[in-house]
């Protein structure tokens, strides 16, 4: 919003503070058309961006899948025992104990 108010001649620091007012605005008559046409465009724009980017990821997510992923029903994989692998973090710490006096 700050951006359009300064495309619009408003003074940078004027335009952030009208913007926050703006950004706070709570009436309670609920008509769209007490808000000015460019923050509605604002907003639509932005949302428009939004949405466009979660298409985007769902459709890396859907070819990840189809070229990841077997047919038919996924089945987990051996479990691994606790002991027999000992997490990274784990064994740094194993290894600071031992140097330690």
């Amino acid at each position: 919003m700050a951006a359009s108010l300064t495309s619009r001649g408003t003074p940078g620091p004027a335009a952030s503070v009208q913007a926050a007012k703006i950004a706070q605005l709570q009436g309670g008559s609920g008509n769209a058309a007490t808000i000015p046409q460019f923050i509605r465009a604002d907003f639509a724009l932005a949302t428009e961006h939004v949405l466009y980017a979660m298409a985007v990821i769902m459709a890396v997510a859907a070819l990840v899948a189809l070229r990841g992923l077997r047919r038919g029903v996924q089945e987990d994989a051996e479990p691994v025992p606790a002991a027999a692998a000992p997490s990274p973090a784990s064994a740094r710490m194993r290894d600071r104990m031992r140097e330690t006096p």
